[in-house]
């Protein structure tokens, strides 16, 4: 996984090998909604449950079984990385 544009950590291109997915924030001031699709329109997507508050997370996944589970969880660890506060 890498950034997209360089210094830009809200858009990142998630790959395998075999399948590559743009994995990026809906708003660049709000880190609390994140998605992905493939070609068909298949979508990973990481919430917020409450409205700023980055406790709880929602997951919806959709994607096809191509899609590792090592690639879904590089996902959420991005938006977990980025959109929690740090210390």
């Amino acid at each position: 996984m890498k950034t997209v544009w360089r210094e830009d950590f809200t858009e990142w291109r998630v790959t395998d090998g075999t399948v590559s997915l743009d994995f990026k924030s809906r708003y660049t001031s709000d880190l609390g909604e994140w998605f992905a699709k493939d070609r068909e329109g298949n979508r990973f997507a990481v919430t917020v449950t409450y409205p700023n508050d980055p406790r709880d997370w929602t997951i919806t996944d959709e994607l096809p079984e191509s899609v590792s589970a090592e690639m879904k969880l590089a996902m959420v660890f991005v938006v977990l990385y980025h959109a929690t506060p740090h210390r």
